[in-house]
């Protein structure tokens, strides 16, 4: 009777073990990717004409007041070059003292459009342009250039920067702006203009596109990513970097990123799915995904949960509305977006839903489109739906966490279908019908 327990046992265990490794992934994180503030960054990288010695980049705001100077090793592949700027670009993980968080960079031609600009970057640190190989290379049709620069530590992964120029017909505030802060802020070195520097942009979001297929065959599909919020190389600093998820192939939305904590796992929710994250590498390039079976959902609404209550601007009416106001009849409440490429088939599934299920009351809130281009749009397209505004408050007690979004909900306002586009609930009308 022992021996017949200890083989159930043993087998049970076999059981478990090959159930979690089947709803285990390692994820590789070869993309890298961008979240939504990636394109509202402003930041800039400001050049200077070049002279030997060159000024530390260090305490901004000192006027004309001269910085810490120091001499650099020239590269030996510069040749006859005009114009010559140099340049810091932020990098959390260098730690020179003459300029600690920045590496220096060096700008061939820079007021030259016909020529090729030529971009050395001090990889390594050590003000020395001659051991970092080749430089990168722009030339003014280019829309921008991606620098990469190597982890150099154990663990530590790469880095990447965008550097694109500011366009020379816009941004006009913006730029005399800059123009008047580094003209009085650059120590005695002489700035080279808002046009002649660069926008820097931080590629520091590694990602991976997960297909995750269930024990049940059911497939969910997202993308997953780490976040180096200090740029040093290093993507799971508990309490500083961030874990980040959204749709697959798409760029990552930043409201619902996680900070990471110091323990050793992590939890993510998806889509009416719950998974544990571990392994998380320092250089970013991987970790383990584990679908919890049987745990709470805390970002999503279960089927009869009823919605929770709130109230939101409707178009063209000054009074806000009750969500509650809307029982009685079965309704769909959508979420959206102008820039959303998804919904331009989702509003041919909208006024579908309004014509062929008049039983359904169809609510359309916008979120992040200005009020008046909403009502025009309201009106030039003449809308069957009933439109509104949702809000950050909105989405959060919604617990959105991407746009486009939908929900069906019975006449008691409680959740029949949760995270459903309107393509969806057609077919789902059309199979009750049927």
């Amino acid at each position: 009777m022992t021996a017949t327990k200890n083989i159930f046992l043993t087998l049970s265990l076999l059981v478990g073990f090959a159930l979690k490794a089947q709803q285990t992934q390692q994820v590789q994180l070869n993309i890298r990717a961008l979240d939504d503030r990636f394109g509202r960054s402003m930041m800039v990288a400001p050049c200077f004409y070049y002279s030997n010695p060159v000024e530390a980049c260090q305490n901004f705001g000192a006027g004309e007041t001269p910085l810490s100077k120091t001499s650099i090793h020239l590269p030996h592949t510069m040749g006859k070059l005009h114009d010559t700027a140099y340049g810091y670009l932020f990098y959390g993980a260098a730690e020179h003292p003459f300029s600690p968080g920045y590496l220096m960079f060096l700008i061939g031609n820079n007021r030259r459009l016909e020529l090729p600009h030529p971009i050395w970057v001090d990889r390594n640190n050590n003000l020395d342009f001659s051991d970092d190989g080749p430089p990168d290379t722009s030339v003014y049709y280019k829309r921008f250039l991606d620098i990469s620069i190597p982890g150099t530590k154990p663990g530590q992964g790469d880095y990447a920067v965008r550097l694109s120029r500011f366009p020379v017909d816009s941004f006009f505030s913006f730029k005399n702006m800059v123009n008047t802060f580094y003209g009085a802020s650059k120590g005695t070195k002489r700035f080279a203009d808002a046009n002649h520097s660069f926008r820097e942009q931080r590629l520091n979001i590694l990602a991976a596109d997960v297909r995750f297929v269930a024990n049940n065959g059911v497939a969910d599909s997202f993308r997953i990513g780490l976040k180096d919020v200090n740029c040093n190389g290093y993507f799971n600093e508990a309490g500083v970097d961030e874990l980040l998820v959204g749709r697959y192939g798409e760029t990552l939305p930043s409201e619902q990123a996680q900070l990471l904590s110091d323990k050793q796992t992590q939890e993510i929710e998806w889509e009416l799915h719950r998974y544990q994250v571990s392994n998380l590498a320092s250089d970013g390039r991987s970790m383990q995904l584990f679908q919890l079976k049987q745990s709470v959902l805390e970002q999503s609404f279960k089927p009869g949960k009823r919605l929770p209550r709130f109230r939101f601007q409707m178009v063209n009416r000054q009074a806000k509305q009750q969500i509650r106001s809307f029982k009685g009849k079965p309704l769909y409440l959508y979420i959206w977006n102008s820039n959303k490429a998804q919904f331009k088939q989702d509003s041919a599934a909208l006024n579908k839903l309004v014509t062929q299920h008049p039983e359904i009351q169809v609510l359309c809130l916008n979120y992040g489109d200005s009020p008046k281009w909403i009502a025009k749009f309201n009106q030039y397209y003449n809308t069957k739906w009933l439109m509104g505004f949702s809000s950050s408050y909105i989405n959060d007690k919604l617990k959105i966490q991407y746009i486009p979004w939908g929900i069906f909900l019975d006449r008691k306002q409680k959740v029949v279908l949760p995270l459903v586009h309107p393509r969806a609930l057609l077919e789902h009308m059309s199979n009750i019908r049927s």
